[in-house]
């Protein structure tokens, strides 16, 4: 799903990064299909134990690990990133890469929708941010990591609003467009998306998510 709705962007002049985190779900086989294009790249990064391994750790932290690992590789001048369970409109990149080049911006998000429809953004001091799947950034905010430690915080604790908070506090010059430009489905066997499909089937993902 991933890959399929990033090949087929109207922008064609990427590379893709696929950060294969010890998956044990056929994600490798699977992605054997597509390398033929000298796009894709694929790191494969152990699943050694980086954070104490409870549900709601996994949803804090679980992708710090490889998203800093993707964020090594990267070598265009933006980037964006997406989920497995996550696909991008075919106009996604052209559409925020023009947006964010129009009107001088570092950063770029845009609307996404669920089964449920219409995901609200995340609203902070006024600024609305996307959710990650429709994020687009200069390469040199790359030196901005994925933190390790957001579970132990207080506030903030998932990943990417820990990232997207620090952006933010360091003046980025961030824009929000209100159009849907990425979709969030279901995986397979699950009826709900992102933390609330965890919680429905809380031993699945334990079992999926545990440490090698």
């Amino acid at each position: 799903r991933c890959l399929k709705s990033s090949l087929a962007q109207t922008y064609k002049n990427f590379e893709i990064i696929v950060a294969a985190h010890g998956g044990t779900d056929g994600t490798a086989t699977a992605v054997q299909m597509y390398l033929r294009d000298p796009r894709i790249r694929v790191i494969s990064i152990p699943r050694t134990e980086t954070y104490p391994p409870t549900l709601e750790n996994h949803w804090f932290a679980g992708r710090v690990v490889p998203a800093n690992v993707g964020l090594d590789h990267c070598r265009g001048d933006w980037i964006a990133t997406l989920d497995d369970d996550d696909s991008w409109e075919p106009d996604c990149l052209e559409t925020l890469l023009c947006f964010a080049q129009a009107h001088d911006y570092e950063f770029v998000s845009a609307g996404s929708e669920n089964q449920n429809g219409k995901i609200p953004p995340y609203v902070v001091d006024g600024m609305k941010i996307g959710g990650i799947g429709t994020w687009l950034y200069r390469s040199y905010l790359g030196i901005f990591k994925f933190n390790p430690d957001c579970w132990r915080k207080r506030w903030n604790r998932v990943c990417d609003t820990d990232l997207q908070d620090r952006f933010r506090k360091a003046g980025v010059r961030m824009g929000y467009m209100d159009k849907v430009l990425a979709k969030i489905f279901p995986r397979p066997g699950d009826t709900a998306t992102g933390f609330a499909a965890a919680k429905a089937d809380k031993d699945k993902y334990l079992r999926h998510l545990a440490f090698k």
